[in-house]
């Protein structure tokens, strides 16, 4: 349920998460609320819940990650280069390898299929089979984010413009009914994003979709073309129900009650990566190419 205030967060503390300053390293929270991040060469888990403390679990990954996830059993899911790397917490060095060459963002739908955006579509991987399935295709532009609702809907976006003559703008982000795109995968015929789908949002480049404690969503990423750059977004929970009922899109120009700007570190870079704590009720958001996690709570 939607907080009475909006946001219902103030900054908390800040903490540095493990590998060099200039790695890109991206992070999710186990059912305690525990870090695991990856900044591409190495896997850690903070050792206990808010401690900031973290251990080595994993070494060798071939240089990059652009995304790791952990499905409700604790399976977790690391893009690792040009594969996925799936293992779970009692057995981190160990698991399987998908051949996998691109990923941007990915989503678990349950403990077997995992949502991932990659260039023009989203597709849905059955991590026991390494079957892979497109269920939305057509987005004319670079991938975004990708997140589910407590109802299983589908949002993901358009994280790049690169056709003006399209529907879509850099930012756009949709919305898929959890009936229409579990249909495709099960038929095996993707939806069109630029046909279908109904449009929620234009904000930032639509990265690193997801639902907070309160049924807020969470956006990021930057848009170097227009306004939208240098802060991490929080759309309210009704603002989002009454877009996806035909009401107003919401944009960087909306108000503050109905779009939140996060701003917490002053670097030149702004592209910040945000993720939700479920077990803990807080937002942790970090810039791009640095290592310093701010926390609101």
């Amino acid at each position: 349920m939607p907080s009475g205030d909006f946001p219902p967060y103030a900054l908390k503390r800040d903490f540095q998460l493990p590998g060099a300053d200039d790695s890109y390293a991206v992070f999710d929270f186990l059912l305690d609320g525990r870090v695991i991040s990856s900044d591409g060469t190495a896997i850690s888990l903070e050792r206990t819940t808010g401690s900031a403390t973290f251990d080595l679990v994993r070494v060798g990954l071939k240089g990059y990650s652009a995304f790791i996830r952990i499905c409700p059993s604790e399976l977790i899911a690391c893009h690792d280069g040009d594969q996925l790397l799936i293992f779970n917490t009692s057995s981190p060095a160990g698991g399987s390898r998908i051949p996998f060459s691109s990923g941007y963002d990915a989503e678990w739908a349950d403990d077997n299929l995992l949502l991932v955006t990659i260039p023009t579509r989203v597709v849905a991987v059955d991590v026991r089979t390494n079957q892979v399935v497109p269920v939305v295709d057509g987005i004319r532009g670079a991938p975004a984010g990708v997140t589910l609702d407590s109802q299983g809907n589908l949002y993901t976006g358009n994280g790049l413009d690169t056709n003006p003559d399209l529907t879509s703008v850099t930012g756009t982000v949709k919305f898929f009914p959890a009936a229409d795109w579990r249909q495709a995968l099960q038929r095996r015929m993707p939806l069109n994003f630029e046909e279908t789908g109904t449009p929620i949002a234009e904000v930032l480049s639509a990265a690193y979709l997801g639902f907070d404690t309160y049924g807020h969503l969470h956006v990021s990423g930057s848009n170097p073309a227009g306004a939208d750059q240098g802060f991490a977004a929080l759309i309210e929970a009704n603002a989002v129900t009454s877009a996806i009922q035909g009401g107003p899109i919401i944009t960087d120009a909306s108000p503050a009650d109905v779009l939140y700007r996060f701003d917490p570190d002053n670097s030149a870079q702004k592209f910040y990566f945000i993720n939700d704590n479920a077990a803990t009720a807080e937002l942790y958001l970090k810039d791009f190419n640095k290592q310093k996690v701010f926390v609101y709570g």
